[in-house]
């Protein structure tokens, strides 16, 4: 994938966080990007999965699907200046996509969507699985 592809993802994460309506065509620099944490990630991510940047532990997405936040983070992934090390909560360094947080949000969307699946499964009618 070109960055073309993924930079439409990154400038709404970053107008989200800034509170500015950046132009697609805007660049970023190495220490704005490098001073994004998790948390920035994930307060976004939840933004756009709940619709609530700080949601309650039940609540259900409604915005994306777990293959969604994993593009999300491929594609905010792909603009960060250490991209390839995982993010080390100790030194505040790293790939903030690379996560334990992030990649916690994407496990409990996918059991979410499992559950919610069986559940509707049990309603019509089905076994469950």
């Amino acid at each position: 994938m070109s960055p073309n592809f993924y930079k439409p993802v990154l400038v709404a994460m970053m107008s989200y966080l800034d509170d500015i309506a950046y132009n697609i065509d805007h660049n970023f620099s190495e220490n704005q990007l490098g001073e994004l944490t998790p948390a920035d990630v994930l307060r976004w991510l939840n933004y756009k999965t709940y619709g609530d940047p700080e949601p309650d532990v039940d609540a259900n997405p409604i915005g994306a699907r777990s293959n969604s936040i994993k593009f999300y983070k491929k594609a905010i992934s792909w603009f960060m200046p250490n991209k390839l090390l995982a993010w080390n909560s100790l030194s505040n360094c790293g790939n903030p996509t690379r996560s334990i947080e992030i990649n916690e949000l994407i496990k409990r969307v996918k059991k979410k969507k499992k559950l919610e699946n069986k559940e509707k499964n049990l309603v019509q009618g089905g076994q469950p699985n």
